[in-house]
């Protein structure tokens, strides 16, 4: 699966999704786009998973039609995220389009 990071997702979650190809909002130019022009962005380029921990997108944002799954982190604290990493795993994993998985961290 195409799985886009969110700026404020640690990177170190990559390494952690092998099986998938991981990119980063930064890495893809897309730092400084609001969340509306970012979730655009990921429709248009073929992601299939977005991982997140803001956990507000679902109240900020229309996603009705989105054709790929939101996985939300409640946190972004990258040792606290690493405990429950299989979680977000198989979140990832099994996100479809539409989706939205919240991983209690």
């Amino acid at each position: 699966m195409k799985v886009l990071l969110d700026n404020s997702t640690p990177v170190n979650i990559r390494g952690y999704l092998r099986e998938h190809e991981v990119d980063t909002a930064y890495g893809q130019g897309w730092a400084q786009l609001g969340n509306g022009e970012l979730l655009r962005e990921v429709g248009m380029n073929g992601y299939q998973v977005f991982i997140t921990p803001d956990r507000n997108i679902p109240y900020q944002q229309n996603l009705a039609e989105i054709q790929f799954g939101i996985v939300i982190l409640s946190k972004n604290n990258w040792p606290l995220i690493k405990d429950k990493i299989d979680e977000v795993v198989d979140a990832v994993s099994r996100a479809s389009p539409g989706e939205i998985i919240e991983v209690e961290i």
